[in-house]
């Protein structure tokens, strides 16, 4: 076996070989297949109708970002009456969920950043689905809205 004179790991076979470095390991070869699926899963979400770009930016997402049961609830109901609005589908929705000491948890609903609607969940009730259609009205209402063009 023909021997590696650097001092350094040069690349080759032999240096490899001969320092007990090994190129294909089971470890490795799960990370290329975890690279390999990450990188279907994000071909397929930018090709995927529902989500469009737009001047580079992704349109259409409808992000949760609740942490109680309540909250889950509610963004549940609420991703249900908004995926059949019109203009759901270039207009990002962000469903947050804060807490405060004397009022409980409350649910705001940002459309492109901006807060358009804000409710109290009450603990011991389900969620109402008069309050689900309110936000989901002041939402596609904010849609409609014209939107500021910004040019860099």
């Amino acid at each position: 076996m023909a021997r590696c004179m650097s001092l350094f790991n040069c690349g080759s076979k032999a240096c490899n070989a001969e320092r007990g470095y090994v190129l294909s390991t089971p470890f490795s070869s799960f990370f290329k297949r975890a690279l390999l699926v990450l990188s279907l899963v994000l071909s397929f979400l930018l090709s995927h109708p529902s989500v469009a770009l737009a001047d580079g930016f992704v349109q259409g997402v409808l992000l949760d970002r609740t942490h109680s049961m309540k909250g889950q609830e509610f963004f549940s109901k609420f991703s249900l009456e908004w995926n059949q609005v019109p203009q759901s589908k270039n207009v990002n929705v962000t469903v947050s969920e804060g807490y405060s000491p004397r009022k409980g948890t409350s649910v705001t609903i940002f459309v492109e950043e901006k807060q358009v609607f804000q409710i109290p969940l009450i603990p011991r009730k389900p969620v109402d689905a008069a309050r689900v259609t309110a936000a989901k009205n002041a939402a596609a209402q904010a849609a409609r809205a014209p939107r500021a063009v910004t040019i860099f």
